[in-house]
Formats: structure tokens, C-alpha cells, sequence
């Protein structure tokens, strides 16, 4: 009789156990983990003139929206160096326009699309990205050594 009135005690308590149990498991199952970067790294840049003949740098790329980018123009001939930070949304970017008050001068320019890394990306898309850009892959990722993977596109442009 004892062991039926001990077993009647533990029950219920068991029972409750067993039910908080599984209700934290089926929490756990209902997390989402963001998904990460599975394709190759795509970017696409190009530049347009604007009508005062200063320069507009606009693209398309599958990084994750919110991705902070860094454009920078460069001509070494005429010491010019300028630079404008802007974010992916929808897939696409732009940046400028580039020119000092006014029209460019004549001459062979580099324009730098770069990706910095992770470290400094917002959260959201450190999760896809990996915290140190592991999960980037294709061409234009590049090591930085020190922090991990970076994207980086290089093409020239002429102004006439």
C-alpha cells in the first residue's frame, strides 16, 4: 500500500516535469538561425556621367541588404582620391557623385568597390556573412590576413 500511495504522490510531479520538458524542446525547435551565404559572391559595378561631368558609381550584388560598402576613386596622376560609403539594399548600390565641386578632369581613373570586414558589417549581416566572412566564396573575396574574408571589385574608368 505504501509503494501505490508513493507512486500516487510522484505522479502528478513527474507528469510536470515531462511536460515542461517538451515544451521547452518544441521552443527550441521553433528557432530560426538566420541562413547563411551559399552562393557565390556576385557584384557588378559601372559608372555613369553625370550633366556637371562628375562621376556616379552604382551596382548590383547578392550580399545581404544593409552590407556597408566603401567606394573609392582614384587618380594618381592628378592626386586625386576620393571616397563615399554606401549600403546594399534590394541588391543594389550607389555612390557619388565623385568630383571636386565640379567636373572631373580629363584622365584614367581606378574605381575600388570593397567590402570591409566583417567586424564593422551590422549584425544582421555578420549572421549571414560569417563573423569573419567565412561564409564568402567566389571571385573578388579576398583574405584580409588579419580579419578575416573581404570582397573587393577593381575596374577602370576614363573620363573624356
Amino acid at each position: 500500500m505504501k509503494k501505490v500511495i508513493l507512486i500516487i504522490t510522484l505522479l502528478p510531479s513527474f507528469l510536470f516535469l515531462s511536460a515542461c520538458s517538451d515544451e521547452q524542446n518544441d521552443t527550441n525547435k521553433s528557432i530560426v538561425k538566420p541562413s547563411t551565404m551559399n552562393s557565390a559572391v556576385e557584384m557588378d559595378a559601372f559608372v555613369s556621367m553625370t550633366e556637371d561631368a562628375r562621376i556616379q558609381v552604382s551596382g548590383t550584388s547578392n550580399l545581404p541588404d544593409n552590407t556597408e560598402l566603401l567606394i573609392t576613386v582614384i587618380n594618381y596622376k592628378l592626386n586625386y582620391r576620393a571616397q563615399d560609403k554606401t549600403i546594399i539594399s534590394n541588391g543594389e548600390f550607389s555612390a557619388g557623385p565623385f568630383g571636386k565641386n565640379g567636373p572631373l578632369e580629363f584622365g584614367d581613373y581606378s574605381i575600388e568597390v570593397v567590402m570591409p570586414v566583417s567586424s564593422v558589417q551590422p549584425k544582421e549581416v555578420q549572421e549571414i556573412i560569417g563573423d569573419s566572412g567565412q561564409y564568402l566564396k567566389g571571385n573578388g573575396v579576398v583574405d584580409s590576413l588579419f580579419a578575416g574574408n573581404v570582397v573587393e571589385k577593381t575596374f577602370n574608368y576614363t573620363v573624356k
